[in-house]
């Protein structure tokens, strides 16, 4: 994979901006969002992801992106809706997402019940990041927010 510098970045997401509208295919979609996320611009990347999920429905990787973008802009509500519903569709790193907010009560009522069943979901998987963080927060465990979707 070929990392560009920043202002390449930037250059290269006006150039996807500008031109998937005028394609009918979700990946453009797709790689505009991934160029939003390593700008580290949430709010964008959200709305590519929409633009995205109209063309292809049910992605739970997708969702998963969404709700990733909405917790790095502190919207923790947003991000366990979009976290749920994609490990409500198999999706293991929204299930460990998902299992960590509720065991943290980060954006939602406490259930530890509820945490273990998400965590077991994900081990089932053979997700060996269960019950760590999603984020490169201080004092928590770092990893790509945005793994494949293969």
């Amino acid at each position: 994979e070929t990392f560009l510098t920043s202002h390449q970045d930037d250059a290269a997401a006006e150039m996807f901006r500008l031109a998937a509208p005028m394609c009918a295919v979700a990946e453009s979609w797709e790689r505009l969002a991934d160029l939003y996320n390593r700008t580290k611009q949430w709010q964008n990347a959200i709305e590519a992801l929409d633009r995205y999920l109209e063309m292809a429905p049910a992605k739970a990787w997708a969702i998963r992106r969404q709700g990733f973008a909405y917790e790095q802009l502190g919207d923790w509500h947003q991000a366990n809706v979009h976290y749920k519903s994609a490990a409500e569709l198999g999706d293991a790193y929204a299930q460990n997402s998902y299992g960590w907010s509720l065991y943290t009560a980060r954006g939602v009522t406490r259930d530890l019940v509820e945490a273990i069943r998400w965590f077991r979901a994900t081990a089932g998987q053979g997700n060996a990041t269960i019950g760590t963080r999603t984020t490169s927060e201080p004092g928590t465990t770092a990893r790509n927010p945005w793994p494949s979707h293969a």
